[in-house]
């Protein structure tokens, strides 16, 4: 009796069978892709030689879990709807003998057997996902990354991804038969969806702004609020996945280009660095006198701290209160003094040279010196930490400045040094440190720290090369990595960097916005069936609208603002929750509106909604034609509702 019963239930109700078989898919879909990026990374740790411990294999799980759930939460009201609509007919079979045990048996066997092909085809095609998938990721970080990295796939993944699809199919049947399972024979054969509504809302915005058709639209959908909820939270999930993934990636861009890329465009070409070598002035040379190379600085880097008293302070620092008001990180101590942070750059004699030279007009202090050291003598006065802002004059200008220095990892180490020179600008070296915790920036030579202490000059030293021709930086990376080939090193060069940064973003857009159309289509498919499978309770509702007087225009009306209700809510929640998270991302990453404004990530939300809008417009055409194609009286003697 169940097959005959199943297969003559699908064969009438096409449109639910489809919807459901639809959503079915896409849930195996997404699953098979996470399945297989899941394998694809564990795959390559393998190799590499890493070994997952506990909290990794504890990790995949809750994700997989998480994702099941989420798909759980979302399409078990589809099914709900499925099996209510058909009450009047489970109620009858109740009354003829079926038990609670053998409904809900009829129930879960019918999405089962709807659901299967879906989820094997849907884990097939998942496995061209995990392909793509890979591509993007293999093609965004290919120079990130100093290693081969390819698609790989076995058929457990395969399985695994179809398990995890069947069980998320069969706890979302079995939520919503077990509740109609217990329904009475008498409340199942006399059951009117959504007539149970306590309290109807007023919906006065809606009134105003689209008038009577709209605040009937707004209040239909009220009303079947259940029915719609899969398409609510796919819509929803995925509009706010996507537009703040977005936002972020539109500040992080930003940020990265106004503070990295677009800052030392004109300072590197090509970087490394290598442990301390007998043979660095040499190499340094090598790369000065190879062709096209227009600059090698050779330097290292150090950490110190200092005490500074306030005496030594500008008069514009002074104004403003201190360094402790400037930063928060800066205390004074009781002796009235600040410790402050003092990076050292130890430069090439060469190079030292050639800077101190380029500084000569505008550098202040004592020339004629040996021994020299500058001092960048500019701090950043800025309101809440942010971008607006100016720098002001760090300390006096006194000639020949003691200053006792001390190591961070190790304050019993102190060393005396003397300021002898004031500049304004780094040399032009891939540097930056942080302004906002007033730190004291010293450029010395490699004579000059040799003179300190020898044990200074130790350590990695870091090559900063320019070149006439970017063109040809391939060509001239490759060169240097040859002579530096018996070395270990780290190179990078900018062209491939800012390529690289693009490729990951994109990369990573890419596949935001597939797992927000896989959702997007799990919603749809949502108003897909609530559009073609509740036909006959909407022929009438709409009969009542036009035996108190509304014309068939105003009906199409309401089907329209439904739609763009539908559609456009989630979006516009989307975005208008986005509006504080972006003024976060704004003041985290130190940037202005005005830029992020410039930059805004219009396009590809407007592609996302027009997506959404189409096909539930087609859902509501298709939906809308089947219920205002008959005659009021015949809907109205239309007795099929139950």
């Amino acid at each position: 009796m169940i097959k005959e019963y199943l297969i003559s239930h699908i064969k009438n109700n096409k449109n639910t069978s489809i919807s459901i078989v639809i959503i079915s898919f896409f849930a195996s879909l997404l699953l098979s892709v996470l399945c297989g990026a899941f394998y694809n990374l564990f795959a390559y740790d393998m190799q590499a030689g890493k070994t997952y411990g506990i909290g990794e294999n504890v990790a995949s799980i809750v994700i997989m879990g998480g994702a099941s759930l989420s798909l759980i939460l979302m399409i078990h009201n589809v099914f709900l709807t499925s099996m209510s609509s058909r009450m009047h007919q489970l109620g009858i079979l109740k009354s003829v003998g079926a038990t609670p045990k053998q409904i809900k048996a009829i129930l879960k066997y019918e999405i089962i057997l709807l659901s299967i092909p879906a989820i094997v085809i849907g884990a097939i095609v998942g496995i061209g996902g995990t392909y793509l998938f890979m591509q993007i990721a293999i093609k965004s970080t290919e120079f990130a990354r100093d290693y081969e990295l390819h698609f790989q796939y076995n058929i457990l993944v395969w399985i695994i991804s179809i398990l995890a699809s069947l069980i998320t199919v069969w706890i979302s049947s079995s939520i919503p038969a077990r509740k109609i399972s217990k329904i009475s024979v008498m409340n199942a054969i006399f059951y009117r969806e959504n007539t149970k509504i306590k309290r109807m809302k007023k919906f006065s915005i809606s009134s105003k702004i689209m008038g009577v058709e709209g605040e009937l639209a707004r209040k239909s959908i009220y009303s079947r609020r259940k029915s719609f909820r899969t398409a609510s939270r796919s819509f929803m999930f995925s509009a706010l996945a996507l537009i703040t993934f977005l936002n972020f990636e539109a500040v992080s861009d930003l940020s990265t280009n106004k503070t990295f890329f677009e800052r030392y465009r004109d300072k590197w070409d090509i970087m490394f660095l290598i442990p301390e070598t007998n043979n660095r002035n040499e190499l340094i040379e090598e790369i000065r006198n190879m062709d096209n190379v227009k600059e090698c600085i050779g330097y290292k880097k150090y950490n110190f701290y200092a005490q500074i008293s306030t005496d030594y302070l500008s008069n514009d620092a002074k104004e403003v209160g201190g360094l402790d008001v400037i930063s928060e990180k800066i205390k004074k101590n009781e002796n009235g003094s600040y410790k402050i942070g003092v990076p050292i750059i130890a430069l090439d004699n060469t190079s030292f040279n050639n800077y101190y030279k380029s500084l000569e007009k505008n550098v202040k202090g004592n020339p004629a010196l040996e021994g020299k050291c500058i001092a960048i003598n500019k701090l950043w006065k800025s309101k809440n930490h942010n971008l607006e802002g100016e720098y002001i004059p760090y300390l006096k200008e006194n000639d020949n400045l003691e200053l006792k220095l001390f190591e961070k990892e190790n304050e019993s180490k102190s060393y005396n040094i003397s300021v002898t020179n004031y500049a304004e600008e780094l040399p032009k070296l891939k540097e930056e440190y942080n302004r906002h915790e007033c730190e004291f920036v010293l450029i010395i030579s490699e004579d000059y720290a040799n003179k300190i202490n020898k044990d200074i000059m130790t350590g990695q030293t870091y090559f900063n090369i320019k070149l006439d021709d970017v063109e040809q930086i391939d060509n001239i990376q490759a060169e240097i990595e040859e002579k530096i080939s018996g070395l270990e090193y780290r190179i990078q060069n900018r062209i491939n960097e800012e390529i690289s940064d693009k490729n990951e973003r994109k990369g990573m857009i890419i596949i935001i916005e597939i797992f927000a159309g896989i959702l997007a289509c799990i919603g749809l498919a949502n108003v897909f069936s609530n559009s073609l499978g509740q036909i006959v309770q909407r022929k009438r509702e709409f009969a009542r609208y036009m035996s108190i007087g509304l014309s068939p225009k105003g009906m199409r009306k309401i089907l329209i603002y439904e739609d763009l209700i539908i559609s456009l809510k989630p979006i516009i929640i989307s975005i208008v929750i986005n509006i504080p998270i972006v003024l976060f991302f704004l003041n985290a990453s130190q940037m202005l509106i005005k830029d992020y404004l410039t930059n805004m990530p219009i396009i590809p939300i407007l592609v996302y909604t027009m997506f959404i809008l189409i096909f539930t417009s087609v859902a509501y055409y298709i939906g809308g034609k089947k219920i205002l194609n008959k005659n009021i009286m015949e809907q109205l003697k239309d007795d099929t509702l139950y």
